[in-house]
């Protein structure tokens, strides 16, 4: 039964991307040369500035969106069958209102791998446009 959430959720997190593209857009489009050491330093350093710079806004726009695509899954009702069944559930307090909020606060690493397997890492999509130096020092 838990794996069939896990699919649901996998499904509702999956369905709000686009929603998030210009979101990420801007904040890219803000990315400074001061930003560079932590992005380029850090294994997180893209999705570390991705929630610092665009975070709050993604999940405001999202959580609607993954909200109503974790009921259209059948997430919830997964969850609610889940929590007559087993005590838990209840006694570790998740409720739909805490699945909503975990699925949103995922979002901006769900987004990054998503550009990742879109042909590079939003960090870097920018540095074409801001020169060389920028360029060197994201490696590319």
């Amino acid at each position: 039964m838990t794996d069939n959430l896990v699919r649901k959720l996998n499904d509702a997190a999956g369905s709000a991307p686009r929603a998030g593209k210009p979101i990420f857009r801007s904040a890219i489009d803000r990315l400074s040369l001061s930003d560079v050491p932590g992005i380029a330093t850090q294994n997180d350093g893209a999705t570390r500035y991705l929630q610092h710079s665009a975070g709050d806004e993604l999940k405001t726009t999202l959580r609607p969106l993954i909200d109503s695509a974790l009921g259209d899954t059948g997430a919830f009702t997964q969850l609610d069958r889940l929590s007559r069944s087993s005590s838990l559930l209840r006694i570790a307090g998740i409720t739909r209102d805490r699945l909503g909020s975990s699925v949103t606060d995922q979002a901006p690493q769900l987004h990054l791998q998503i550009y990742r397997r879109g042909g590079g890492a939003p960090a870097r999509q920018p540095a074409r446009r801001r020169g060389r130096l920028l360029n060197k020092v994201l490696g590319k």
